[in-house]
C-alpha cells in the first residue's frame, strides 16, 4: 500500500508546520488478513493481528522550516523531539491499512510514551529521510512501535514509541469481521 501525502492527510489530523511524513511507500503486515473485494483493504478482527507490522514513509527537511531559525543559527539541526514526532507519525501509519475509509477514519491516535530514544547523527535542512516503524505488542489499546529514521542508509535516530488507538466511538477493533 502506497500513500501520497494526500491521502496521509485524509488520515492524519496533523497539517504544516506539523506534518512530518511526505509520502508512506509501504505498509506490510506480518498476517494474512481477509481481501475484501480483490481490493487493498481487508478487515482486521483484532488490533494484534497488526503485531510485526511494519510502515516505511518519507519526509523531506525544507530548509525554509521555520525551526531552523532558532535551532540552531548557522548550524541548523532538526531537534530530536521533531524525529520522534516524525516516527510517532509513520507508525500511525500502519493503522491505515485496517480503515476502509481515510478520509473518515473514525480513529483517535495518541502519543503515550517514548520509552527509549537515541539520536545518533544531526539531521539537517534538504536530507531525504526514510521512517521505518514495525509494531512490536500491542497491550489493550496501547501499540508498542519500533522505529528508526535513516538519512541513505545510515541510521540517524531510533526510540520505542507508544501509541493509544481507539475508535471514536470506543473500541478499539477496526472493521470487525462479521459472524
Amino acid at each position: 500500500m502506497q500513500l501520497s501525502k494526500e491521502q496521509v492527510m485524509a488520515f492524519l489530523p496533523h497539517r504544516d508546520p506539523f506534518l512530518f511524513i511526505n509520502t508512506v511507500s509501504k505498509i506490510t503486515l506480518a498476517q494474512d488478513l481477509d481481501q475484501k473485494n480483490g481490493e487493498d483493504q481487508f478487515s482486521v478482527a483484532s488490533v494484534k493481528e497488526l503485531i510485526g507490522g511494519s510502515v516505511t514513509a518519507h519526509f523531506h527537511v525544507d530548509k525554509s522550516m521555520d525551526i531552523f531559525r532558532g535551532h540552531f543559527p548557522g548550524r541548523p539541526i532538526l531537534p530530536g523531539v521533531i524525529q520522534i514526532e516524525m516516527m510517532a507519525q509513520a507508525s500511525c501509519m500502519l493503522i491505515a491499512r485496517s480503515v476502509e475509509d481515510l478520509n473518515n477514519p473514525e480513529l483517535e491516535v495518541a502519543l503515550m510514551g517514548i520509552t527509549s530514544a537515541k539520536f545518533r547523527h544531526p539531521v539537517g535542512p534538504s536530507d531525504d529521510l526514510t521512517i521505518n516503524s514495525t509494531c512490536q505488542k500491542v497491550r489493550g489499546p496501547v501499540m508498542s512501535y519500533e522505529a528508526k529514521i535513516f538519512r541513505h542508509d545510515q541510521v540517524v535516530s531510533e526510540a520505542t514509541i507508544l501509541a493509544s488507538v481507539k475508535y471514536k466511538t470506543g473500541t478499539i477493533t477496526p472493521h470487525q469481521k462479521e459472524v
